[in-house]
């Protein structure tokens, strides 16, 4: 239904890399990308499974915390966005 109505992507919340496995395989068959979130503590193995099981896009946190608390990054995001340029994260 996803690919009729012309959605490319699916970011479930908190599914995480290594419970992906059922969410990875019904995205692919339906042709839809699955999206992951990069959360800003994220260790380098987990950024890792990001780009490697993500399509589309990747879904970068640049803080921990509610969504629309603070305005501010607390993390420092070039650093992230290069190790997830080096791990080959979507887009690539």
């Amino acid at each position: 239904r996803c690919a009729k109505a012309g959605i490319d992507s699916v970011l479930i919340a908190d599914v995480p890399t290594n419970e992906s496995a059922e969410f990875v395989a019904a995205a692919k068959k339906f042709g839809v990308h699955p999206i992951f979130i990069a959360p800003p503590t994220a260790s380098d193995e987990t950024l890792q499974e990001v780009a490697k099981l993500g399509g589309g896009y990747t879904y970068l946190l640049s803080r921990a915390g509610v969504t629309g608390a603070e305005t501010k990054a607390n993390m420092p995001v070039g650093d992230m966005l290069a190790k997830l340029t080096q791990f080959n994260a979507p887009p690539a």
